[in-house]
């Protein structure tokens, strides 16, 4: 298992979400998942996404 760390693209996040801007919240995806592979890859192997605070 791997786990991503996107602590500094928290705020960002937070407000795509807040925004309900789709668009931003998957160009911040892509940044994040980008060094798993390709789009298929980077989708496949994630099984969980999660917020805390």
């Amino acid at each position: 298992m791997r786990r991503i760390n996107v602590r500094r693209q928290w705020a960002p996040i937070v407000d795509a979400w807040s925004s309900n801007d789709y668009a931003a919240l998957d160009d911040l995806w892509q940044s994040i998942v980008s060094d798993l592979g390709s789009d298929h890859n980077a989708y496949s192997y994630v099984s969980h996404l999660g917020f805390a605070a």
